[in-house]
């Protein structure tokens, strides 16, 4: 970063949680930006941190070294706005990394033995438990080729153990990618407050609320935000607000409020808004607020 750049401090607008914090600095490194972070909202060191911004097109940017902070000086060289979300302290183990769970030896079906009940799985209720089953169904796949005598019934077992297996797990539905079901979703329900085409008048403050819900199979993790996704119109709103009651579980509702000002001139005007997970990868259906703004309210 040179002199020129650094040399006048930058203000920071930056949230943690509900609480959002405003402060001038000159950031010369990226430990003396987090340092200073750390120091306003009195975190402990040991707890690890992410910090994160939006871009001008609209996508959620972490950075952790001094050449992405300069780059994001440049960006924004006099005001910027971080989100500063904290780290998981468990570590997730990749499915591959780890031991896979012993098969139980399966008795063959054959003609003295017929009435004999096949092995069957247990349903998985977490997703690591679900890539030990995979690779638990692909054993006795092999098992079943190699032992079991076809026309007494191993291979039909097998396949509707297998079709029961992924049914419950995508929620009852056929078809598609079993994988669908781990993936974060949401659903519109209602405008609860400034419904689409709602008259209001030039400057006037209001409180935007859409009511969201979690139509996936696992929870919106801490530190989801709901993002300005549009560039033009924005309300004079945050470019992000956090996601209260996070986490959200599956099926849950939930209220997400942003607080805005119509603009300065009549018209119609519109602003979308979407999910986006703590990694920045959006999600959900894209939701918008569109007001029709008006010099004078007639009564």
């Amino acid at each position: 970063m040179s002199e020129t750049e650094t040399a006048k401090s930058v203000t920071f607008k930056v949230q943690y949680g509900d609480e959002i914090r405003r402060f001038d600095f000159l950031p010369e490194t990226y430990d003396s930006l987090e340092k200073e972070i750390r120091s306003i909202f009195k975190l402990d060191s040991q707890v690890q941190i992410t910090l994160t911004y939006i871009d001008s097109d609209g996508d959620v940017i972490t950075f952790s070294s001094d050449k992405e902070l300069s780059y994001a000086l440049q960006l924004f060289p006099t005001c910027i706005r971080l989100q500063v979300t904290p780290k998981k302290n468990s570590v997730y183990t990749p499915p591959f990394a780890r031991p896979v769970t012993p098969v139980a030896p399966l008795t063959p079906v054959t003609s003295e033995n017929s009435t004999a009940t096949p092995h069957r799985l247990t349903l998985p209720s977490t997703l690591p438990e679900v890539f030990n089953q995979i690779m638990t169904l692909k054993e006795h796949a092999r098992f079943l080729k190699r032992n079991m005598k076809m026309e007494d019934g191993g291979q039909q077992h097998f396949r509707e153990m297998k079709r029961s297996y992924f049914q419950q797990h995508r929620g009852g539905g056929g078809g598609g990618d079993h994988w669908t079901c781990w993936k974060l979703s949401s659903r519109f329900v209602k405008h609860v407050t400034a419904p689409d085409g709602v008259t209001l008048p030039i400057g006037f403050k209001f409180t935007k609320t859409w009511k969201m819900a979690n139509s996936g199979a696992i929870a919106w993790p801490e530190g989801t935000t709901f993002l300005r996704v549009s560039r033009l119109n924005d309300f004079n709103a945050p470019p992000f607000v956090p996601v209260p009651q996070c986490p959200v579980a599956p099926n849950q509702e939930v209220d997400i409020s942003v607080e805005m000002t119509c603009p300065n001139g009549p018209g119609l005007y519109e602003s979308f808004w979407r999910l986006v997970a703590p990694s920045g990868k959006k999600f959900g259906q894209r939701v918008r607020v569109q007001i029709q703004v008006c010099a004078v309210i007639n009564d």
